[in-house]
């Protein structure tokens, strides 16, 4: 029996790595990222547009037909790089 507990995932600003090669005897695996895009396999990459709160499915499949899904929740929240360019002047 397929479990969708050990589906992980890495964050790198726009970028998540997603991982379902923890899940005992899947061999195959369809994902809804939550902003239009999807994937297959294993450990597919998604690049988000912007920030938000996005639903990923995944549906997971092992040789023998069986499938199991799950629904979880990413949250891409990158902030905007600013620049100081504040003159500093000393008093000496």
């Amino acid at each position: 029996e397929l479990t969708t507990a050990n589906i992980t995932y890495t964050q790198s600003a726009f970028d998540i790595n997603f991982d379902a090669s923890g899940v005992a005897g899947a061999d195959s695996a369809y994902w809804t990222f939550g902003d239009g895009n999807t994937g297959n396999g294993l450990n597919p990459t998604n690049t988000y547009s912007g920030s938000g709160n996005f639903q990923v499915d995944v549906t997971v499949y092992n040789a023998c037909g069986d499938q199991a899904d799950t629904t979880f929740f990413v949250t891409i929240c990158v902030q905007p790089h600013t620049h100081n360019n504040a003159n500093h002047s000393s008093n000496n």
